[in-house]
C-alpha cells in the first residue's frame, strides 16, 4: 500500500487500522506524522524503515514479521528509504 499521510495523525490511525483490517504486509508512507523527528502513531509491532537526521518523509513500514527486511543506508535518506528483502517461512 501506497499513502501520503500529510503528517495527520488521524490519517496516521486510520492507516494502522486498514493495515490490520486488510492484513496488508507493507506500506510506502509519504509525509508521515512526527513527533520529535520520529514517526509516530505505528504500533510498536510494525517495523519502521527511515533514515536522516531531521523528518522522515518516505517511511516504509513492515506489518509482517515473515518479511526479512533491511535497510539500504547509502541509499536511503529523509526523503527517500531504500529497503530489501526476503520473505521466509
Amino acid at each position: 500500500m501506497q499513502l501520503n499521510l500529510q503528517h495527520s495523525k488521524s490519517a496516521t490511525d486510520n492507516r494502522n487500522l486498514l493495515m490490520k483490517e486488510a492484513h496488508l504486509d507493507i506500506a510506502l508512507i509519504q509525509e508521515p506524522y512526527v513527533y520529535q523527528k520520529q514517526v509516530s502513531s505505528t504500533s510498536r509491532k510494525y517495523r519502521v524503515f527511515s533514515r536522516g537526521q531531521g523528518k522522515k518523509r518516505a517511511p516504509i513500514v513492515v506489518t509482517n514479521k515473515s518479511i526479512d527486511a533491511l535497510l539500504i543506508h547509502q541509499m536511503s535518506g529523509e526523503d527517500m528509504a531504500v529497503v530489501t528483502h526476503a520473505i521466509t517461512s
